[in-house]
């Protein structure tokens, strides 16, 4: 636990990475790449508040700028960051507003809080979300974020392997019942409010993935940020969702790592 009340691990050697996980998971969605990363990196994890062993804490929620309070007590002075999913936002608010403690960016299934807020997949999702939420049912609601992050728009909960979904749904779980006595007041304060508009200024190097049977607005938000990043390069990860580094880490590893490796090598 840090002293911003964030608990985190950090574990291995030399030049930092960062991994930050997805809203619907806490840090234990890396375990797969947790011992792999740190053979060659100092890798570190952290839960985000509300998520897995960290606390709500005082509103506003402030993500971004509890994981650059948590670099800075570490004394990590530049780190590639690995975001996915809410853990990409947060990584993009870094890589602009805090590009001091950003060495490269690997962006998961990323969105702007914009594009969320208007995707058309976002309605349906919200409308039954607020309606299980709104009975009380913990496991309706557990599952509703279950079919739209995890099995995706082209499957069905059975095509998907039955022990990761069990971890997933159980660090959802874990997630609403920490925050369901502030649900009604959570605000967020962003360090960066206008993302959309500030790809741009983006200077790292930057790697784009997203996963094949992901909802088409985030496969249509990666393709935007290989647009707009400048020099960012994208790849799709073949047959997976919204959570490729869980479903096919091998694959995903594969990218990442020889990514780091080559930015690592230029530095």
């Amino acid at each position: 636990m840090s002293d911003s009340e964030i608990y985190y691990e950090v574990s291995g050697g030399w030049s930092p990475v960062v991994l930050l996980h997805p809203g619907f998971a806490d840090s234990r969605i890396w375990d797969p790449q947790w011992q792999h990363y740190a053979q060659r990196f100092r890798t570190v994890r952290c839960d985000l508040r509300g998520f897995g062993c960290s606390s709500v804490g005082q509103m506003p929620i402030t993500y971004a700028a509890d994981v650059a309070a948590l670099l800075d007590e570490l004394g990590i002075r530049s780190a590639a960051i690995i975001g996915s999913s809410l853990g990409g936002r947060v990584a993009l608010e870094l890589a602009v507003a805090r590009r001091d403690l950003v060495s490269a960016l690997v962006l998961v299934g990323a969105a702007t809080p914009e594009a969320l807020a208007a995707a058309p997949e976002m309605q349906d999702y919200t409308r039954e979300l607020m309606n299980a939420i709104g009975k009380r049912d913990l496991e309706a609601a557990v599952e509703v974020n279950m079919r739209a992050w995890v099995d995706g728009p082209h499957r069905t909960p059975e095509q998907v392997d039955p022990a990761l979904r069990a971890k997933i749904a159980q660090m959802q779980r874990d997630a609403f019942l920490s925050t369901r006595e502030v649900a009604a007041g959570w605000r967020e304060e962003f360090l960066v409010s206008d993302l959309a508009d500030r790809l741009s200024e983006i200077v790292v190097s930057t790697l784009v993935l997203v996963g094949e049977l992901d909802m088409a607005f985030v496969r249509n938000q990666a393709e935007l940020f290989a647009t707009r990043i400048p020099g960012a390069q994208m790849h799709t990860v073949p047959d997976t969702g919204h959570a490729p580094n869980a479903e096919r880490p091998d694959a995903f590893d594969e990218l990442v790592l020889r990514f780091l490796w080559r930015d690592d090598e230029r530095e």
